[in-house]
């Protein structure tokens, strides 16, 4: 019986290695400074009044580039951008709700007369409820629609206008998705299924420019969990004990930028997890539902 396991098991660990170690060395010896990249570069980032948006837009800043940064609430959005004027004076921000067509165009305008130019789109704008089981959701169709309206939908309009600015600057498109796209989580299924949908939308789309010759590159991100106001209200259990600071979240974001590959992992976890449930999902299937009576006090 354990042979058999051992064979099953033995060359998809392998590959894993192998992918690892390619990974690790091509990382480690093909470098390129953060510095010299974004400056001068035009980058719109959304959902960048609080948390990951904002340590971004703070630290694309610092690295010269220019910026437009978008949300929804005013006040914390302009906090945002006096902060962002301390390293650049080109820093404009747009209240916007990105679940809107006529604001994501609305953000592209402004981006390109602005800016001049769009290099960067760093899609981060996201819209989650607290935490609950699919059965005790008020309305669930609602909240789905909620949910994939920012999540989703936001990635289509903002290709949708964005896309000529960056043909031109032979750009990047930056999808902030979630583990929780890798894997099946509960209590939080409209969420998680919406990040399937957004990984969904840009593989597809990554295809069809790869075979129509559009020079943009698509980057997909799954975070881990990462210290943000809303995950630590919602995922009180958990606290600071794991995952990231938003800051160091978003230095390794845009340190990856650069490379423009079609997968980012800012932290082991989300990389491994990532590769191995794909290998074994009945084994990754049942930690999950072993470790998540350890949450139950969250409501």
């Amino acid at each position: 019986m354990f042979n058999q396991a051992f064979k099953f098991a033995a060359k998809p660990a392998i590959a894993l290695i192998i992918v690892v170690s390619v990974q690790f060395i091509y990382n480690w010896t093909y470098q390129i400074d953060a510095k010299e990249y974004y400056q001068g570069k035009g980058v719109i980032i959304t959902g960048a009044s609080k948390g990951i948006g904002r340590e971004l837009a703070i630290q694309a800043a610092q690295l010269g580039a220019k910026l437009v940064i978008a949300a929804r609430t005013e006040s914390k959005l302009q906090e945002t951008a006096l902060l962002c004027q301390k390293y650049t004076p080109h820093v404009y921000a747009v209240v916007a709700d990105v679940s809107k067509e006529k604001d994501c165009k609305q953000i592209i305008d402004i981006a390109a007369h602005k800016l001049e130019r769009i290099d960067i789109m760093i899609l981060n704008a996201a819209f989650s409820y607290p935490p609950s089981w699919f059965t005790q959701i008020d309305q669930p169709g609602d909240a789905f629609l909620r949910v994939f309206s920012v999540n989703v939908l936001q990635s289509v309009f903002m290709v949708q206008y964005g896309l000529p600015y960056l043909n031109k600057s032979h750009g990047s498109i930056i999808a902030v998705s979630s583990s929780a796209s890798q894997l099946g989580m509960p209590q939080v299924i409209p969420y998680g299924t919406s990040k399937h949908g957004l990984n969904g939308f840009f593989k597809g789309l990554r295809q069809e420019f790869y075979l129509t010759n559009t020079p943009v590159s698509i980057t997909i991100i799954p975070l881990p969990y990462v210290h943000t106001e809303t995950a630590l209200k919602n995922w009180k259990p958990i606290g600071e004990s794991h995952g990231i600071s938003a800051d160091v979240c978003a230095q390794k974001m845009l340190d990856a930028i650069p490379y423009r590959q079609s997968w980012t992992y800012i932290d082991w976890s989300t990389y491994i997890v990532g590769h191995i449930y794909s290998l074994f999902p009945d084994s990754i299937d049942f930690i999950i539902r072993k470790y998540l009576p350890i949450m139950s006090n969250i409501f």
